[in-house]
């Protein structure tokens, strides 16, 4: 795809990029393909690593800030014996207040809606329909997680996030004709099987009241 084509993105996917801070959009994207290549490298070789090896994450962390600062201690002891000034050329690695108020604004609206999707439930107030939906999107969720370990999980996600978008943005721009077809057509369908539930349950609860 040149960089004159115009970019289709599937709605569901341009609507994440909206609010996507700019350095997380620009990894997803694959708009500098260098830094996403090599974080994906990293995430699947550690991946690999503590999956295959038996290693804990804690350990190997641990493991490696003390070769980390052994090594640093005795470069910088022995640059100082051979007379270097300057004895390690090391960069100032940082994370900006940007990056970390997105996080924590990202992080805040998702905990604000766990914290109201509980209310509402504690209330008796969330629709017969939107119940059924969190029944069925958590019982999904314990299927999958009985079947894969908790790393593996994390491993999924992370790898999803930096393949599922571009790869998607691929395909709907050279099918989002058809794929706008059938998502219309699927919509329309859930549509019509959501207003007969709703039918039967005003029927099934003006039933009750007449009784």
């Amino acid at each position: 795809m040149s960089e004159d084509t115009p970019v289709v993105s599937l709605p569901v996917v341009a609507s994440l990029e909206k609010n996507m801070p700019v350095e997380l959009h620009s990894l997803v994207m694959w708009k500098e393909p260098k830094q996403s290549g090599i974080l994906l490298a990293a995430i699947t070789f550690a991946y690999l690593l503590l999956e295959k090896s038996g290693f804990t994450l804690i350990g190997i962390i641990a493991n490696s800030g003390m070769v980390f600062l052994v090594a640093t201690m005795v470069a910088a002891n022995v640059s100082t014996m051979l007379g270097k000034t300057n004895p390690i050329s090391f960069p100032k690695v940082e994370i900006s207040e940007e990056v970390a108020k997105d996080v924590a604004l990202s992080v805040t609206k998702g905990v604000n809606a766990v914290l109201a999707f509980a209310h509402t439930s504690a209330t008796g107030t969330i629709p017969i329909v939107d119940f059924g939906k969190y029944i069925l999107g958590l019982y999904v969720l314990a299927m999958v997680g009985s079947r894969f370990h908790v790393l593996t999980l994390v491993f999924l996600v992370l790898f999803s996030a930096l393949t599922v978008p571009k790869g998607s943005q691929c395909v709907y721009a050279k099918y989002h004709t058809e794929i706008d077809a059938f998502v219309a057509k699927a919509q329309e369908q859930i549509n019509d099987g959501v207003a007969k539930i709703k039918e039967k349950v005003m029927s099934a609860t003006g039933a009750k009241k007449q009784e």
